[in-house]
């Protein structure tokens, strides 16, 4: 852990703009502490298994509602894509949902479980 700063180097997967104070030079950072959070500048996009029995309340350009599956987090967005494609195994399709806007009580993780409700089974819950 002697690497000067001068050798270290981070890429993010994605354009974007960082949107957490960077700690300043001289400050003490602990293993796990998060040093900087980098927002996108474009689109964001969730990739979703959908089951078969649910495909039909879903349809490209609708509007759906995505929530996180163990936090509060929850952003509105659109379908944009719907595979063509049935997965055999899990007997699903996936589909991409673009979210509109700033997601409601905090961000919505990379890599986290998500429900989508369309806004038919939303008016039902």
């Amino acid at each position: 852990a002697d690497a000067h700063a001068t050798d270290l180097v981070l890429r993010a997967p994605f354009d974007g703009v960082i949107s957490l104070p960077t700690p300043s030079e001289g400050d003490t950072v602990h293993t796990g502490q998060p040093l900087i959070r980098v927002s996108t500048t474009g689109d964001v996009y969730v990739r979703v298994g959908l089951p078969i029995h649910v495909l039909e309340a879903f349809e490209p350009s609708s509007s759906v509602l995505v929530s996180s599956e163990h936090r509060s987090a929850r952003a509105k967005g659109r379908v944009s894509h719907i595979g063509a494609e049935i997965d055999t195994e899990s007997s699903m399709a996936f589909a991409e949902i673009e979210l509109d806007g700033e997601p409601e009580n905090g961000a919505l993780l990379v890599g986290e479980g998500v429900f989508v409700y369309s806004e038919s089974m939303e008016a039902r819950r």
